[in-house]
């Protein structure tokens, strides 16, 4: 679109503005001047009942955003103590320790269980196995 153009369709709007404008004065309608001071007090009132429901909106949000955060907390802190309690009531005094004391025996074993010939044993146990088996089977 040209320049000329987009001019043309302008002065035509403001024109058939204009011409809508002087139409309502005629008409007894709100003079030119004094619209934008009855619509500014109008526009003002309705931004300020705005205002002050999203103020108390925010309020509300703010609440329940405090009760969700001591809910959080309270939360946390009964599952620690529940966890604490039933691990003094499975593992009596000293819970964590005896637990880490059954984790380095864990590890112990299985590094002794790695340096063992396992396949040499299997090899002979295998063999001895299979025979109870069998013999158990045909007692039956």
């Amino acid at each position: 679109m040209d320049p000329i153009t987009k001019t043309a369709g302008a002065k035509d709007k403001l024109e058939s503005h204009l011409a809508e404008m002087e139409a309502r004065a005629m008409d007894g309608g709100p003079a030119l001047l004094d619209a934008p001071r009855i619509d500014r007090q109008a526009r003002l009132q309705a931004l300020r009942d705005e205002v002050a429901d999203l103020q108390e909106t925010v309020a509300g949000i703010k609440a329940r955003v405090a009760r969700t955060r001591q809910q959080a907390v309270s939360v946390v802190k009964s599952g620690a103590e529940w966890a604490d309690a039933s691990a003094h009531a499975q593992l009596g005094s000293y819970p964590w320790a005896k637990l880490a004391g059954a984790s380095v025996a864990t590890f112990v074993g299985t590094r002794i269980l790695r340096m063992l010939p396992l396949g040499g044993i299997l090899s002979i146990a295998a063999p001895l196995i299979i025979s109870q088996i069998k013999a158990r089977n045909a007692k039956r």
